[in-house]
């Protein structure tokens, strides 16, 4: 859909807005407030995948995910720059003068949620916990794409994962001693590094990480993608596929204290996740009263936000705050490179990616505040540059150039249709016609599929896409976040989705990822971005906010681009949610 188009069907939108009064919402609308608990009531693009930690890696799974598990360290909600504090351990770890050695003390009052795998007793987080779901996280029968977070990392844990995969029947973990992980007793956690690494705080916190409990996994198995069991501020009530996720406190959480404001965690007494790969009926329950936050996404700029930044009046009279949050992170066009057309072919990539008008899709398909991306590293960690500038960016002419360069070293006279796999949703649909159009202007056709999100991912991860749109929010601040993106050994069905492969970019790769941040290390780090957009297996698109509309009775709603189990923390004052309904 065209920009004249979504803007007319933002007209239609709010000319609803009187009928909205009356009219009931669609079949994932949530109940009437009940005043004496609080809810709150989230929106989100696409079901999630499961709740199995070690094997996700989807912004949509990883929001659920921390509802429930937990790790040692987390980001702090409020603090900007953004920095690690402690969650399932007392302080931060002492680290031995090398650096190599480090040392956490577990909190004493954490137990894992209730479940039959207890046998009905109170079951505690112990240290043996922790040792067991990183060495699950190696084991190659799990296949977890974040694996690439630990390896080469801790002594003993490749040797570990090797054994793992040639033993025979149900390995014991128990049985198999790692050196470099340790709980010398039921509250300390020993981890032994093989060489200094300088995001190892940083990844504790990430979603991989929250700890497992054995008995839960022997019971349930494959099975326990539906059966969370974590140490969280939140329990699974209710999965139903395609609608909601729904949350309750958890009862027995230990006492976590709101730096802030001093208050016991979690706020909200349940969370729900609402499903909505469709933008028009998430608007339209938001404007019910429906949903407490809405993510404003280009074709609702206009009804949102006036040209001032400040909210339209009919979102003012009901108290709606529009606001911008940060973002660290890169959308990108992604090429398999084993695709016998697209990745052999580097003329084809660049022709491709100088004839994409970013700044026109921006207009359509994202936020003003947005801005061009020219190349993988996102603004506001390590390593971004400024002044750097795609060789490769919108130039028609260029682009034709490099097409016919494609051709020839292709022995063709025309490319059959590339095929475009992207997300089932209205809004994926109408960027990948625009994206065609684009690429008609070389000579290209796309023939676009869309999948679930579900679905679309396992077609990433075993190699069985073409091209494929790739968005890419940062783990934690650094740019090597974004680079492990194209490390050869990180091939789908980890996080290399495009399968890269270069020994050049591999081995500064490596350097880089025990570098401290130097002005060398700076050096090191435009010297593979130059790699990057010379082959071109991503093209970076866009970097994106986070505009975000807030109903008037929630407050403490913040983005942390690095920790998506805030919701802990936001408070929904139900009584003052019933007097701003009226206001219709």
């Amino acid at each position: 859909m065209l920009r004249s188009q979504i803007a007319a069907r933002g007209v239609a939108v709010l000319s609803l807005w009187v009928a909205l009064s009356t009219f009931c919402l669609g079949s994932c609308k949530p109940k009437e407030a009940d005043t004496a608990i609080s809810v709150l009531n989230v929106p989100i693009e696409s079901d999630i995948q499961g709740f199995d930690p070690a094997i996700i890696t989807d912004n949509y799974t990883m929001v659920a995910l921390e509802q429930v598990y937990q790790g040692l360290t987390q980001y702090d909600y409020y603090a900007r720059p953004y920095k690690v504090v402690p969650l399932l351990v007392k302080s931060m770890p002492t680290i031995s003068p090398d650096r190599l050695v480090y040392t956490f003390q577990l909190r004493e009052d954490v137990f894992f949620h209730e479940d039959p795998a207890f046998g009905g007793k109170p079951r505690k987080l112990t240290a043996s916990d922790v040792v067991y779901s990183l060495k699950r996280i190696a084991d190659p029968r799990v296949k977890s794409p974040n694996w690439w977070m630990l390896e080469g990392r801790i002594v003993g844990l490749d040797e570990f994962r090797v054994a793992l995969g040639k033993a025979k029947g149900t390995p014991n973990y128990d049985s198999s001693r790692v050196a470099g992980l340790s709980a010398p007793d039921d509250k300390t956690v020993v981890i032994k590094l093989i060489k200094p690494y300088r995001q190892l705080l940083y990844i504790l916190a990430l979603h991989p990480f929250g700890v497992l409990s054995p008995e839960v996994v022997a019971k349930y198995g494959d099975e326990l993608i539906n059966h969370p069991v974590g140490t969280g501020p939140y329990v699974l009530k209710e999965w139903i596929r395609g609608q909601r996720i729904g949350f309750s406190k958890n009862e027995k959480y230990w006492k976590e204290i709101d730096s802030r404001t001093g208050r016991q965690l979690p706020e909200p007494d349940e969370i729900n996740l609402w499903i909505y790969p469709e933008t028009q009926p998430m608007w339209l329950n938001f404007l019910k009263g429906n949903l407490d936050v809405l993510d404003v996404v280009s074709e609702l700029q206009d009804l949102v936000f006036q040209k001032d930044g400040t909210a339209v009046p009919e979102l003012k009279r009901r108290q709606i705050e529009p606001t911008v949050f940060e973002r660290v992170d890169t959308v990108f066009l992604g090429f398999q490179m084993q695709d016998k057309i697209v990745g052999s072919n580097k003329y084809l990539r660049q022709a491709i990616s100088a004839a994409i008008d970013r700044n026109e899709l921006i207009k359509l398909f994202w936020s003003v505040k947005d801005r061009e991306a020219h190349g993988p590293i996102a603004p506001g960690v390590f390593g971004y540059n400024e002044d750097l500038r795609n060789p490769y960016g919108y130039d028609l002419d260029h682009a034709r150039r490099l097409i016919e360069k494609a051709k020839q070293a292709a022995g063709v006279r025309t490319f059959p249709p590339i095929k475009l796999h992207l997300m089932s949703s209205s809004w994926h649909r109408q960027l990948g016609e625009a994206l065609g159009q684009q690429l008609r202007k070389i000579g290209l056709n796309l023939n676009v599929e869309l999948h679930p999100w579900p679905r679309l991912q396992e077609l990433m991860e075993k190699r069985q896409v073409q091209m494929f749109l790739y968005s890419w929010t940062a783990d934690y601040p650094d740019a090597e976040n974004f680079l492990q993106l194209f490390y050869g050994p990180n091939a789908a069905p980890a996080t290399n989705r495009s399968c890269f492969q270069n020994s050049g970019f591999d081995s500064l790769y490596k350097e880089i990822q025990a570098d401290e941040d130097s002005p060398e290390r700076k050096e090191r780090i435009n010297r593979v971005v130059q790699i990057i957009m010379e082959e071109m297996p991503l093209i970076p698109l866009v970097h994106r906010s986070a505009p975000r509309a807030v109903q008037g009775w929630v407050s403490n709603f913040r983005l942390n681009p690095f920790a998506r189990g805030g919701y802990k923390y936001v408070v929904v004052d139900a009584k003052r949610k019933v007097s701003l309904a009226a206001r219709k």
